[in-house]
């Protein structure tokens, strides 16, 4: 899972890819979550340069009337990103793809409007 975090050196946000292990345990009508293994599977990059990469592919999943839902959902499953990263993607995407949410619901393109 792609989360977000700031160095501590130059206080930059960056994101890593990290990867977690859960063991599910129940115990006398009570559920219980033990970390069994946690890895970092990937260096990590810049909040910038992950948010180049990730508007790169989503240009094809990504149409006229989208949910913000639906955005989420696929940035989540698809693109291993953790939620509380998605509402940041979504908002820049929305800035460099010209889309507008009226209802903050759903995504549409902004149309060009032709000057006489």
């Amino acid at each position: 899972m792609f989360v977000k975090y700031k160095c501590s050196c130059c206080g930059q946000n960056n994101v890593i890819n990290v990867s977690v292990e859960v063991i599910e345990e129940r115990r006398e009508r009570k559920t219980h979550y033990k970390v069994n293994d946690m890895a970092i599977t990937t260096k990590s990059c810049g909040l910038d340069e992950f948010s180049r990469d990730i508007f790169h592919e989503l240009k094809h999943y990504v149409y006229d009337g989208i949910t913000t839902l639906q955005l989420c959902k696929i940035l989540r499953e698809d693109f291993n990103v953790s939620s509380d990263l998605c509402c940041g993607i979504i908002e820049e995407l929305m800035i460099n793809l010209y889309m507008y949410s009226p209802d903050r619901e759903h995504l549409y393109y902004v149309d060009e409007v032709n000057a006489l």
